[in-house]
């Protein structure tokens, strides 16, 4: 397939969603509204400077088209599964219980087969969210379901 009709087509799904982003990011109240309207209006800028920039580019080179060999393949489903896993298992896990799960299980999928290092990179991501989320901002996250079940 050309590769500017790919780009085209992703950058208006891309522009869809940033846009639906910032019209929910729109309804946070206070403070803690800036930043995801700061982030989503960022969104829907780039995606819109994609789109004109992926139609600019329509018809111009017929000879670039798009080849994805397997493992691009397998690493683009390997990530809009994490993708979802990550929004379903928060919510019904817990934020920190569904990435102890998730990004060693990614990093394993995407070739990192090191156990120790999964393990170590594993533990200072969760401690690096920790700080950032409970420490610095105080922001509420989802309940630890899996967590609370075992006293935690």
């Amino acid at each position: 397939m050309e590769r500017a009709k790919v780009e085209t087509g992703a950058a208006l799904v891309s522009l869809l969603f940033s846009a639906l982003g910032l019209f929910e990011a729109w309804g946070y109240s206070g403070e803690g509204g800036m930043m995801p309207r700061a982030i989503m209006a960022l969104m829907v800028a780039l995606s819109a400077i994609w789109c004109l920039q992926s139609v600019a580019s329509l018809g111009r080179h017929p000879d670039r088209v798009i080849s994805i060999t397997p493992q691009q393949f397998r690493g683009a489903v390997l990530l809009t599964v994490a993708g979802l896993g990550l929004v379903f298992g928060m919510q019904y896990l817990g934020f920190y219980s569904t990435a102890i799960v998730i990004l060693p299980a990614v990093a394993y999928g995407l070739g990192y087969r090191e156990p120790k290092g999964l393990v170590i990179a594993t533990v200072l991501f969760i401690a690096l969210l920790i700080v950032v989320f409970r420490i610095f901002l105080a922001v509420p996250l989802p309940a630890e379901r899996l967590l609370s079940t075992f006293g935690g």
